[in-house]
This record gives structure tokens, C-alpha cells and sequence, in this order.
């Protein structure tokens, strides 16, 4: 699928994936060390919403631009004053070349 078609099928629902994490996300980074993370193919950013909601400075990256849009307002809306631990970017993870410095957690979900 190409970044149209996701587009449109984000479009047809409002939710195409749980607002809650993955399981696995959770499990695993739930007694991590809040740091740095991006998350890759984030779609609505399920994932990188919940770490950043536990502290993480976290990068959405996905190629589907409605999936960041949406993601962007919800972390707004779910974040409030601290929505500027999240950032969400556009972009086909096969061109991406991630900003300056490192991670301390990668997501692929």
C-alpha cells in the first residue's frame, strides 16, 4: 500500500487501530527509564502517545499524513501543556533519515 491508499483507509474510520498500546509496547517498556524513542509506521501514534504520556520525549513518523494529523491533535488533546514531548512527522521510513542524536527506544510495530 502506498501512502494514498493508507490515507484513505484512515479516512474511512475514526479509529483504525486501539487507542490503547500494543500489548507487547506495554509489557516491555513499562518499567523502562523514560528517554527518547521514535516510533516507525506509528499510524495514529497509539504507541508513542502512551510513552509519551509516561514521560518519554517520543517521534511518530509515518508516511500515511492523515495517521500524523490525527496523531498531532490527540497528543494535543491527551498531552495537554507537555503535547511538546511529541512529535509527529511525515515521512517513508525507506528515505528516513532521523534528526540529530540518538534513541534510547525503537518501536516497529
Amino acid at each position: 500500500m502506498d501512502s494514498e491508499q493508507w490515507d484513505q483507509r484512515y479516512a474511512a474510520s475514526e479509529l483504525v487501530w486501539s487507542a490503547t498500546p500494543n500489548t507487547w509496547v506495554e509489557e516491555i517498556a513499562q518499567g523502562l527509564e523514560p528517554g527518547r524513542a521514535i516510533d516507525l509506521a506509528a499510524g495514529e501514534g497509539r504507541n508513542a502517545l502512551w510513552l509519551a504520556e509516561r514521560g518519554w520525549t517520543v517521534t511518530a513518523v509515518d508516511f500515511s499524513r492523515l495517521a500524523v494529523e490525527r496523531s498531532r491533535q490527540r497528543a494535543e488533546e491527551r498531552l495537554g501543556s507537555d503535547a511538546s514531548r511529541f512529535t509527529g512527522v511525515v515521512d517513508d521510513l525507506l528515505l528516513l533519515r532521523p534528526q540529530s542524536g540518538a534513541f534510547d527506544l525503537a518501536l516497529l510495530v
